[in-house]
């Protein structure tokens, strides 16, 4: 149809990922307890290019997946978000919002995390490398 060649884009460039947090992980249970969920996975429709939103929450969760620094800095990071989704709410409320019925502990589900250091930032990859072969 095409001679061969792929046109881009196209419906197909994407491939299904899922990431689990690690079982033998001694932070699982607060890693699970800080986004507020049971599941220790997510799942992802990883593209070809980092500028999809897609991207950088999948980065964002393999970031944490394998963060095994100080626990107490994963709670930093959630509570900014929590204080960043306050005042998010708190600029676009009106008299018909409802938006006061949101958990804020729901807020933060680790899919906005920027690196947080070098060393994490291998690890990252590392396990990216293991999730694709």
């Amino acid at each position: 149809m095409n001679y061969g060649y792929i046109n881009l884009p196209n419906d197909a460039d994407e491939v299904p990922i899922t990431v689990y947090l690690n079982r033998n992980d001694p932070g699982k249970d607060i890693k699970l307890k800080l986004i507020n969920e049971i599941k220790p996975f997510y799942k992802f429709r990883v593209v070809d290019t980092l500028d999809e939103k897609v991207m950088s929450e999948f980065l964002s969760w393999v970031r944490y997946v394998v963060f095994d620094g100080d626990m107490a800095q994963l709670y930093l990071v959630k509570n900014e978000c929590v204080n960043e989704y306050q005042k998010r709410r708190n600029l676009t409320k009106d008299a018909s919002d409802d938006s006061d019925d949101v958990d804020l502990q729901d807020c933060f589900k680790a899919k906005n995390l920027n690196p947080f250091a070098m060393e994490n930032e291998k690890k990252v990859w590392k396990k990216i490398d293991e999730l694709v072969d």
